[in-house]
């Protein structure tokens, strides 16, 4: 089940009462959300959907679109003749997507007239607050501004450190509380720079008194701001009664300019060794630190030399030492290696002598067995036969022979020191030769024409040399000894 309820409003009398509300020259304009006028000056084109003709109201204002499109609430038209303005308004509460166009049209000197009303009322209005205005800044300026110079030739004066005169402190308004601000913060300021001014004599006499040289240049032009005593006397030339600049003159411009470079980089320097050359025969090593500074209001450079030459010189002596120690303890390794080296081979020394001891013992009796017994059968046998005869000197002088080897063997395991002696080794040599007797059938030329000098041990060198010309003898006697005549033997050995 349903139904359907029609309300039908006549809105006419609403209508007319509107339109009699305004002037006669403004005109009206309702029209629903779809543009149909639903009133107008020319009342046959309002309703025309009920009369199946529609007449709309973006026909005769095509902007209006815009505000019936929902892209604008309002909008305001103007032409040669006339001013309209529509806008947007809602329906009620309880539909706000429905709403209705409403607008206002009217002659454009009508729309003037109250705006040349307005502006006439306005200048009058201007006219009367310019006077006034006038008369106001003189009573002002007679309060005001005199105060205000005062205050700002106090602060003229103070910033040339002249002595301020009077100001208006004892006034209750903002200029009084503005020059007692003044008076405090300018006796704040004066406490400020008179315990500056202290600080900086105090610094002056730290600067003085270090040890270390101290000096102040400018950052520019690297000119002189301060030295101290130390600083002074360091770099001072006494025969010419001048003083260098530490920088440079002792370190040179190059270095200088180096150094400076390095500054504006890192904004300090500390602790760098560098040599500063006074002249061309004096220098000396100094630790240099640099730090950028405010000196009496220009940008300067403080820079601290402390001198370690001394130190400098105790490193090289140190140095020197070390070196010097090095080579003591190479020469010391080495002499202990040597030593461990005899060490050794005297013990192998010991060993073999200890065994050619042995050994030359062990050998002397089954010889001291042969040499009785050869003599035993020396004395048995009688025979002129020269072959037995030969045999017989053979057997006597190997026996000899192995004596001698065996009596070298206990000599050499009985080895003691050298004696050293300065000897002609010519002359040494000719006398031991000439003291040599040699067999018939051997002869012996000599050619000593070294000219040498040597120290050597005499009797151990005469010992075995007279070994070695004894056993080439026997060696070639043993050889030789069954060539028929002695010529042919002397030929041989010549």
């Amino acid at each position: 089940m349903f139904g359907l309820i029609i309300v039908n409003v006549d809105l006419n009398d609403f209508f007319t009462q509107l339109r009699t509300d305004l002037p006669d020259e403004v005109e009206v304009y309702l029209t629903n959300a779809q543009g149909d006028y639903l009133i107008h000056p020319d009342s046959k084109k309002t309703f025309g959907f009920d009369r199946g003709r529609r007449l709309r109201i973006q026909d005769d204002f095509a902007a209006t679109a815009d505000v019936l499109m929902g892209r604008s609430n309002n909008i305001v038209l103007e032409t040669e003749s006339r001013v309209a303005a529509f806008a947007s308004v809602p329906v009620g509460p309880m539909a706000p997507e429905r709403s209705v166009l409403l607008g206002l049209a009217m002659p454009t000197y009508l729309a003037t007239q109250g705006i040349t009303s307005f502006s006439e009322r306005l200048a009058l209005l201007v006219t009367g607050f310019s006077l006034l205005a006038v008369f106001a800044s003189f009573i002002l300026s007679r309060l005001l501004v005199h105060p205000l110079n005062q205050v700002v030739g106090g602060l003229n004066r103070f910033s040339k450190r002249l002595p301020i005169e009077a100001l208006p402190t004892a006034r209750n308004d903002e200029i009084g509380l503005l020059s007692r601000s003044f008076v405090a913060m300018a006796n704040q300021i004066d406490g400020q720079i008179e315990s500056l001014k202290l600080n900086e004599q105090n610094l002056h006499r730290i600067l003085e008194t270090a040890t270390s040289g101290m000096v102040i240049t400018s950052r520019g032009d690297r000119r002189i701001l301060f030295m101290n005593t130390s600083a002074r006397d360091r770099f001072a030339l006494r025969g010419e009664h001048r003083t260098l600049h530490p920088l440079e003159d002792g370190l040179g411009s190059e270095e200088t300019e180096k150094l400076y470079h390095e500054l504006e980089q890192s904004g300090k320097l500390e602790y760098a060794e560098h040599r500063f050359h006074v002249s061309d025969r004096e220098e000396f090593w100094a630790l240099l630190s640099m730090l950028e500074i405010d000196y009496q209001g220009e940008a300067a450079v403080l820079a601290s030399i402390v001198d370690i030459s001394q130190r400098k010189a105790a490193e090289i002596e140190l140095e020197r030492y070390r070196n010097e120690l090095e080579v003591l303890v190479g020469q010391r390794t080495e002499a202990l290696v040597e030593a461990q080296r005899e060490t050794l081979r005297n013990e192998r020394l010991a060993a073999i002598g200890q065994l050619t001891g042995t050994v030359s013992h062990e050998l002397r009796n089954p010889l001291g067995t042969i040499v009785s017994s050869f003599m035993l059968l020396r004395r048995l046998i009688h025979s002129d036969d020269p072959r037995v005869t030969t045999a017989m000197g053979r057997i006597d002088r190997n026996i000899a022979r192995c004596n001698r080897i065996v009596q070298e063997l206990l000599d050499y395991a009985r080895i003691g020191e050298l004696k050293l002696e300065s000897t002609d080794l010519d002359r040494w040599l000719e006398d031991l030769l000439d003291e040599q007797e040699l067999p018939g059938s051997i002869r012996m030329e000599q050619s000593l024409e070294s000219a040498a000098r040597i120290s050597m041990d005499r009797h151990r060198l005469a010992q075995a040399l007279i070994n070695v010309v004894q056993n080439a003898c026997q060696a070639m006697e043993d050889t030789y000894s069954g060539w028929p005549g002695d010529s042919s033997r002397e030929n041989a050995y010549d």
